[in-house]
């Protein structure tokens, strides 16, 4: 059922984008609409599919993305670039629809090849496979953490894509801050439901956890 028809401005403005992504996206056939006129007629589902508003990525940046899923781990060290990559891969798990924002991410660029996670996550958003997406998303989150070393990469690197502090972390598992740092520097000590309760707050899913120590 047809509900309205928006010139491009007026739905641009309306879902928060530029104007030249809705044509795009509407021009893509990424978002349910046809031309009326100088406008567009959008279907009732058009709502739910909103061009995401990002520009395509640079190829070094679309690199370390694929790089990330692959991994499961982000850029190390500290600074703007690894803040960046937590930002879009945070951006990616919360689109209410992925396809849609890989697109506009990889827009006149080559999908990546091969069979790994990360290939296989991006073609299948190319292609417009939302559901798939989320489930390769989800495989991607997936730990089996076996020492404190691996724990604290793990939680350093959650909490970034997060965009929490150690503190925000902190109240949102109910544990305390000293013990978010305590577990960033590889020292959880032997604290499992602790452990666990920061772990759900991440919304990561372990598979299992060993808090040996390492050297």
């Amino acid at each position: 059922m047809l509900i309205t028809v928006w010139t491009t401005s007026e739905y641009a403005a309306a879902a928060g984008v530029s104007p030249r992504v809705v044509r795009r996206a509407a021009g893509a056939g990424r978002v349910p609409a046809h031309r009326a006129g100088h406008g567009w007629v959008f279907e009732e589902t058009a709502w739910n599919r909103r061009p995401a508003s990002s520009r395509r990525m640079g190829q070094a940046m679309r690199e370390l993305i694929v790089l990330t899923l692959n991994s499961g781990r982000l850029p190390t060290g500290v600074g703007p670039l690894r803040s960046r990559v937590a930002g879009h891969v945070r951006a990616l798990r919360t689109a209410q629809i992925p396809a849609v924002l890989l697109q506009s991410w990889w827009y006149g660029a080559p999908e990546p090849t091969g069979w790994s996670l990360g290939a296989l996550l991006v073609r299948a958003g190319l292609a417009g496979r939302d559901q798939q997406v989320r489930d390769l998303l989800a495989r991607s989150r997936r730990r089996f953490v076996v020492d404190a070393s691996q724990l604290a990469v793990l939680v350093r690197d959650e909490r970034a894509i997060a965009g929490w502090t150690r503190d925000e972390l902190a109240a949102a598992a109910g544990v305390s801050g000293g013990f978010v740092t305590d577990v960033e520097a590889g020292q959880p000590g032997q604290r499992i439901a602790a452990v666990m309760a920061v772990l759900r707050a991440l919304g990561v899913p372990v598979a299992g956890v060993g808090l040996r120590a390492t050297s």
